[in-house]
């Protein structure tokens, strides 16, 4: 159903009540991440460059941990999937804002 916007494997998605949610955990983190960002202003887009690095440097250690099979843990990859969200709903927010106005 959602293949074209992710890769849907059944072990990284999250399942309610026996049924598999269209899109994995990070996808899902991801999405709600940024409708979150978008709706609710935060002060997430004026972290400086070495906080950014920090949690993009956590992320990809998660991912590669996670590929070698270091861990299998939906949570963390929705929550990194979030955080990322986030600050890229809150970049999309602050950059219609500045066109907007």
């Amino acid at each position: 159903m959602c293949s074209h916007i992710c890769h849907q494997i059944p072990e990284r998605s999250f399942n309610v009540l026996g049924v598999q949610f269209p899109i994995c955990a990070r996808c899902t983190g991801i999405y709600t991440g940024v409708i979150f960002g978008i709706i609710v202003k935060t002060k997430l887009v004026r972290m400086k460059y070495l906080e950014l690095f920090l949690l993009i440097l956590s992320a990809l250690a998660l991912n590669t941990l996670s590929y070698i099979n270091f861990f299998d843990v939906n949570i963390l990859r929705y929550l990194f999937g979030f955080i990322f969200g986030l600050f890229c709903g809150q970049v999309i927010r602050k950059s219609v804002k500045e066109i907007v106005y």
